[in-house]
């Protein structure tokens, strides 16, 4: 995280506060606005959510957030393709799935003796 995106957290969302409902944008620039200003910000370091900065970084995704950044259509043309494949997605509930502790590895099941899995 950049130093400046520290210091502004730092005093938008104080740890002791009276206002409960501090909010912070993840894009600074056009936070109602679907584009690509977003991307150009992780690219800074200044990605609000350790998730959202480490896509700019990995070695499997920062060429894609360089192939975003470079070229303006690209979002708005893949961003709207993505959404909808998103709003497709049904949510798993009660134990139909699990928390990976690694987006890629299914979580070991632990060894029950004499038992099963």
């Amino acid at each position: 995280m950049s130093p400046w995106l520290l210091a502004e957290l730092k005093d938008k969302c104080p740890r002791i506060s009276l206002i409960f409902d501090s909010t912070y944008p993840l894009d600074v620039n056009t936070p109602s606005l679907v584009d690509n200003s977003y991307f150009q910000e992780i690219k800074k370091g200044n990605g609000v959510l350790q998730i959202d900065q480490q896509i700019a970084l990995d070695e499997l995704t920062k060429n894609i957030v360089d192939d975003i950044v470079n070229d303006p259509d690209f979002y708005t043309k893949f961003g709207r393709e993505t959404m909808v494949k998103l709003g497709r997605v049904e949510v798993l509930i009660d134990g139909q799935g699990e928390v990976r502790k690694s987006c890629k590895v299914v979580n070991k099941k632990p060894f029950i003796f004499g038992g099963f899995n």
